[in-house]
């Protein structure tokens, strides 16, 4: 064998050798593990340096100063004073000179409405005790709840506009039938006067005076007068109609709208069963009846 071969197999032969040697003592799994080792610090390292910078992150956080409140400062402090909402409520003058108006408003209210054509003045309204009347029928009635059932005829900006052109304030949250019945806000007595002088002319002496509890609304040769008295005012027209007698008339074959319109004329007690034209009613045509007696008309659609 030559040199060349020799030292060839030599070499071979180390690299053998050292082989063995390392697998007998495990370098290369003792690298490992200090690598493993060192990652593994870094990643305990790095989540603690995390961790830590969460919890200053919340500290900031907590302390930080909302900018919808008001911030005051006083040298190197900071006060924070609690953040105050509007008061959105309307603060009325409650004296003798103001009232809640009540039915008192509602009359000018449905004038104005019928002065502007924003309601008709025969429309026909469901009113109290199934029955159906015309607004100013409503009004003389002092119906309360027809006039509830007329408040769903008009949009609530007309009425609302009304009150603030004549310089009555409500608040913004209040029903329509509030509005109509004047219910939930103040007028000054001697203003309420003044509307009437406006809105509630000629043509309406049926509903005229007002006497409600100790308070009444009439018309003199001076204009509109409010009153006031100790004991409570007793409107005596109702027991005028109980008294009145009238003749039933004939209603076969007229449209119900018809029929109602007339005979709403005596009555507002006016039961109306079916619908389209009137075959029947009670009382019969031509009996005489007496105040607000009870009418019923039966209605059936022609083929």
């Amino acid at each position: 064998m030559n040199k060349k071969a020799k030292r060839k197999a030599f070499f071979i032969c180390l690299t053998i050798c050292l082989m063995y040697i390392s697998l007998t003592v495990k370098i290369t799994e003792r690298f490992n593990m200090a690598r493993l080792s060192q990652a593994t610090n870094n990643i305990k390292t790095s989540g603690i340096s995390l961790s830590a910078q969460a919890e200053q992150t919340k500290k900031q956080q907590a302390i930080e100063i909302p900018p919808a409140r008001d911030v005051k400062e006083t040298g190197s402090a900071i006060s924070v004073t609690k953040e105050v909402e509007p008061d959105k409520t309307l603060s009325f003058k409650r004296d003798d000179d103001h009232i809640e108006p009540g039915f008192f408003m509602s009359i000018p209210i449905v004038c104005y409405l019928i002065k502007n054509r924003i309601i008709e003045q025969d429309v026909l309204v469901p009113s109290s005790g199934n029955t159906w009347k015309k607004p100013l029928k409503i009004l003389e009635d002092r119906d309360i709840e027809g006039l509830k059932n007329l408040s769903r005829l008009v949009n609530r900006k007309e009425i609302s506009d009304f009150l603030k052109k004549e310089g009555i304030e409500h608040k913004d949250d209040i029903s329509t039938e509030d509005l109509i019945t004047g219910m939930g806000y103040l007028v000054d007595k001697v203003r309420l006067r003044q509307i009437y002088g406006v809105y509630v002319g000629d043509g309406y002496d049926a509903i005229l005076p007002i006497a409600l509890n100790n308070m009444m609304i009439k018309k003199t040769s001076k204009g509109f007068e409010f009153l006031l008295t100790r004991q409570p005012v007793f409107d005596n027209r109702n027991e005028n109609k109980a008294e009145k007698e009238w003749t039933m008339p004939s209603l076969i074959n007229l449209p119900m709208r018809v029929a109602l319109e007339r005979l709403n004329i005596n009555t507002s007690r006016i039961k109306i069963v079916g619908m389209g034209s009137v075959y029947d009613q009670s009382p019969k045509p031509h009996e005489t009846v007496k105040g607000e007696s009870e009418c019923i008309l039966y209605g059936r659609v022609n083929n």
